[in-house]
């Protein structure tokens, strides 16, 4: 009658979304999603419609035709593919041989923006950068530029990484580099190049002394519309400098800026793959490996360009991750400027930090219990993040599929338990809604969390998450007005556990013990009549489990952490 896959992903107590979060369970499929499943692939972008409904937009290459294609998928809120999106769900599309989307915006209308770099073939000198559009059922919208993309030819190979939607439906990209600088162009909503922005459409920025050329340029739009650009520059030597630049809408310098715009960070190295981010009062963030690629660092510059010598340790975080080489793969920023990064040592599998606003790690933040996660399935690590004002968090990776997974701070499982003549529904999650059902019939008026109840029969609470996804559980009552909990008690120690779990009972009743991880699946099962029994934990991954005792008229249910 209980549904035991929901029965023990129970958090038996609160957490702040500040120090631990949990697979959300009610998401796809026991907590994932994994669709294009065709290898060799790259998330850039995760965007939330106002229906709640989650893309996630990237790109992929088919060695088969050496091609490179635009990608998306769309689910509902509750991570279900939506068919109704592409094909069952799947944009894979391509304008000519090689289309690598770097970027996508959604429209107040639903449509999607995207940019990135565009080519009919391999040659270097012709990947130019494009601006396209898709109908928000995931068609190519063929009223927007040349069949639905613009590519631009007329500056030269470079690219597009970021895209703005501006008054009036005018469209603003930034990317580069070409002719080693940044490149900032503006387009009308029909995807045609605005002749009256810069020069013909186009604006660049003279490079300043001292920087011989930059890599790739990414940009984040401040609160008061100024455009924050980002970029590795190479100034001689072995390692790149990180380089800030702002400019207005119109492609404009803000010389209040660092120096005449531009800021020059001499003491902080960034390369391709260094993460950003912008908080609510824009600072600017960026997170990279150091050099010896042995520990992350996390940078914060103030709104006028300089070093925020308040943050961290003079302006920087670092993180050890000896295990060299250590690379960054993800950062994200919570709504309380929280930063959450995510990186590999030596190819392990991905760990995540917390670091709060002050620059400080939070050292009991966890994921599932431990510092370490990976998607179950085709090796895909975690790329970037969708958050929310109440601490939860979207993930989206990729590596040979797309997938996605969500975190929650407190779950929205039930797990009905009876004390006198009252169910309880035992669900964390404030946030949730309930109702009760006596024998599949609605009792009017009893939503709340708990109910007291005066006959006998089968019970069934139905709960509902905030993002609308529901699940139930059942309890048979039986036997109402009359003990029917023993007073065995039990108690389970160390916790966490490292070799061995004891689990000490007040007699020798027959108990059975079964442990599950938190995505539901039996890793062990015993009886035992002993006072004390020795559950050996020393092979387990280190995280968070769900143990359940059973005896004859009892169930208890705990959780433990492994180290």
């Amino acid at each position: 009658m209980k549904n035991l896959f929901a029965l023990f992903l129970i958090l038996f107590y609160h957490v702040s979304f500040s120090q631990t979060l949990i697979t959300d369970t009610l998401f796809g499929e026991s907590g994932y999603v994994s669709a294009l499943n065709v290898g060799n692939s790259e998330v850039m972008t995760i965007l939330q419609q106002p229906d709640n409904k989650i893309i996630v937009g990237g790109h992929n290459y088919d060695f088969g035709c050496n091609c490179h294609y635009i990608d998306m998928i769309r689910t509902d809120a509750c991570g279900m593919i939506d068919s109704t999106f592409g094909i069952n769900g799947i944009v894979h599309y391509t304008f000519e041989q090689r289309n690598l989307g770097f970027n996508y915006k959604l429209q107040p209308d639903g449509k999607i923006l995207v940019v990135g770099v565009q080519s009919d073939g391999n040659n270097g000198s012709q990947q130019y950068p494009f601006i396209a559009r898709f109908n928000s059922n995931g068609t190519p919208d063929t009223t927007f530029g040349d069949h639905g993309s613009r590519k631009i030819n007329s500056i030269g190979a470079c690219e597009f990484l970021n895209v703005y939607l501006l008054d009036e439906g005018k469209l603003l990209c930034t990317g580069g580099p070409t002719n080693y600088s940044n490149v900032i162009m503006q387009f009308d909503s029909t995807g045609n190049v605005d002749p009256t922005f810069g020069n013909n459409g186009v604006v660049q920025h003279s490079i300043p002394a001292g920087i011989n050329f930059f890599n790739s340029f990414f940009s984040m739009m401040r609160t008061d519309g100024k455009i924050i650009s980002v970029a590795p520059a190479w100034m001689g030597g072995d390692f790149r400098q990180a380089v800030l630049s702002c400019f207005d809408t119109q492609g404009e310098l803000d010389t209040t800026f660092g120096n005449q715009g531009f800021f020059i960070d001499y003491d902080f190295y960034i390369a391709n793959g260094f993460k950003y981010a912008i908080q609510s009062d824009d600072k600017v963030i960026i997170a990279q490996q150091n050099t010896t690629e042995t520990a992350m660092n996390i940078r914060r510059y103030n709104t006028n360009g300089s070093v925020d010598t308040t943050y961290g340790n003079g302006g920087t975080v670092s993180i050890p991750a000896p295990n060299s080489p250590s690379r960054i793969q993800f950062l994200t920023l919570l709504a309380n400027d929280d930063v959450i990064i995510g990186y590999q040592e030596n190819g392990d599998v991905p760990k995540y930090k917390k670091v709060d606003v002050n620059g400080l790690e939070v050292t009991d933040f966890t994921l599932n219990g431990g510092s370490s996660f990976q998607f179950p399935t085709n090796d895909d690590k975690g790329r970037v993040a969708l958050t929310t004002s109440s601490g939860e968090m979207v993930i989206a990776g990729s590596q040979n599929s797309f997938s996605l997974t969500r975190f929650i701070a407190n779950t929205s499982i039930p797990n009905i338990t009876i004390s006198g003549v009252t169910l309880n529904s035992n669900v964390g999650n404030l946030e949730s809604t309930f109702q009760w059902f006596l024998n599949g019939n609605l009792i009017a008026n009893e939503t709340s969390s708990s109910i007291e109840i005066s006959q006998n029969g089968m019970y069934t609470v139905e709960v509902t998450n905030a993002w609308g996804c529901n699940t139930s559980d059942q309890l048979e009552v039986i036997n109402l007005g009359e003990e029917s909990i023993s007073s065995i008690k039990f108690s389970v120690f160390p916790n966490p556990a490292e070799q061995i779990l004891t689990i000490q009972s007040k007699d020798n009743t027959l108990i059975s013990i079964r442990i599950f991880d938190v995505s539901g699946k039996l890793i062990k099962s015993e009886t035992s009549n002993a006072t004390f029994t020795n559950i050996k934990v020393d092979e387990f991954t280190s995280g968070l489990y769900f143990l359940e005792i059973k005896s004859e008229n009892q169930i208890t249910q705990t959780k433990f952490i492994k180290k």
